[in-house]
């Protein structure tokens, strides 16, 4: 890695800053800081909570004005990251406005700017869209080296072939968060990458992982954890409490996560007289959330698709027995009838999947969940994932303790 100053450093780009559901990304900042290097950490847009509840706390974010982008250093970005053909074939590609690309351009060369100010070694996006196509751009309007984290799900649809293929014929790496993200960036390539890649888990720092667990004699105490948003189904799972061989076995289900299906959500969960039993938690902090895990036996994840969600390793990790949909990369984790449930997508399907595990006696259950623990402990492990990053950036030189003033957070 180049180094600015006297310590190597890394700008971290997301697009949104904050997002309760990608605390993850700041357990991995953390953990890279923690060996030395200073991290500055961007943002493309600020989020806002949608209910009257605001976030939970978060880290700090430093807002910096966007203000205009005149049109001549516009116009000369455009030309630096490829012309506008080469933005209206991307827009083409991938079925969009080509709007978008130029709001891309312009969040580029904002960036840049506070960038001179800020300066880093190497740039880090997470996820395979919006701020990893800035950071292509950045390293077309300067020359710094980015690489970018591909997690699965909405990442590896195919109408972002043509971006990923763009983004890897420049990227000093290409990181993803599992085999199975892996695998689909790969599907849609036609031809073998350009660039360095490698699996870097999203690990969790040792002492989340838990010696022992407390079973209830019934495992009746549900929790997902997952935004309030189609592609998450919780309508399924709404379903399946419903179902004859669920129904008045449930002592509670918690929804943790916010999203824009609540009010519906809530809808339901009344018109199906199961208001007494779900709760909805909104989004809650790392901690809260570790604590509702806790306070559950049950994990579910019904879902659309996923890479290999963060929820469910976390569950693993706290000991509880996970049913999850048999969908994305869920099968690096969940080995059905060994380290867990795994259900066909239907609300049948789980309702059934329920009914096996509100019947698996707890010797079994513990036996299962074990497993979950030894599988999880031994891949996901923080210290590992952010050495496996360092080496991926650049290979750096003996740990120093990162100061207070080591800690930006900016809103381009």
């Amino acid at each position: 890695m180049t180094l600015a100053g006297s310590r190597p450093s890394v700008g971290y780009l997301v697009s949104e800053h904050p997002k309760p559901s990608q605390t993850f990304i700041e357990r991995e900042i953390d953990a890279v800081r923690a060996r030395g290097v200073r991290v500055v950490e961007f943002a493309l847009w600020s989020s806002q909570p949608t209910r009257a509840n605001p976030w939970p706390a978060v880290r700090p974010l430093a807002v910096f004005e966007e203000g205009p982008v005149d049109s001549v250093r516009f116009e000369r970005a455009v030309a630096d990251v490829g012309g506008r053909a080469e933005l209206e074939r991307l827009a083409a590609e991938r079925g969009a406005n080509m709007t978008i690309y130029e709001g891309y351009v312009r969040k580029s060369v904002q960036l840049v700017g506070l960038l001179g100010t800020n300066p880093v070694g190497h740039l880090h996006a997470h996820f395979g869209m919006g701020a990893s196509m800035v950071a292509l751009f950045v390293h077309r309007m300067t020359g710094l080296p980015f690489s970018f984290t591909v997690h699965g799900g909405e990442d590896v649809h195919p109408r972002y072939a043509l971006e990923h293929a763009l983004k890897a014929d420049s990227a000093h790496t290409v990181v993803f968060a599992s085999e199975y993200a892996r695998a689909a960036f790969k599907r849609y390539q036609n031809a073998p990458l350009p660039c360095p890649s490698q699996v870097v888990r999203c690990g969790l720092p040792r002492d989340y992982f838990c010696s022992q667990a407390e079973f209830s004699p019934r495992a009746s105490r549900l929790c997902v954890v997952a935004r309030l948003e189609r592609p998450k189904r919780h309508d399924i799972l709404i379903d399946a409490l419903d179902d004859a061989g669920v129904r008045g076995r449930v002592e509670r289900c918690e929804f943790v996560g916010e999203g824009n299906l609540r009010s519906t959500l809530e809808s339901q969960v009344r018109e199906r007289g199961l208001a007494s039993i779900v709760r909805f938690r909104g989004a809650l902090s790392s901690s809260d959330t570790r604590r509702a895990i806790d306070a559950s036996d049950i994990c579910v994840l019904p879902t659309d698709d996923e890479g290999v969600p963060v929820a469910i390793i976390e569950a693993m990790a706290r000991q509880k027995l996970c049913i999850a949909a048999d969908v994305g990369g869920l099968r690096e984790i969940i080995e059905p009838g060994v380290t867990g449930m795994l259900y066909d997508g239907s609300s049948r399907g789980l309702s059934e999947a329920l009914s096996r595990a509100l019947d698996l006696p707890p010797i079994e259950r513990s036996a299962m969940t074990g497993r979950a623990l030894s599988l999880v402990r031994d891949r996901y492990v923080e210290d590992d994932s952010a050495d496996q990053l360092l080496r991926l950036f650049a290979g750096q030189d003996a740990a120093q303790s990162p100061t207070a003033s080591d800690r930006h957070t900016h809103n381009v």
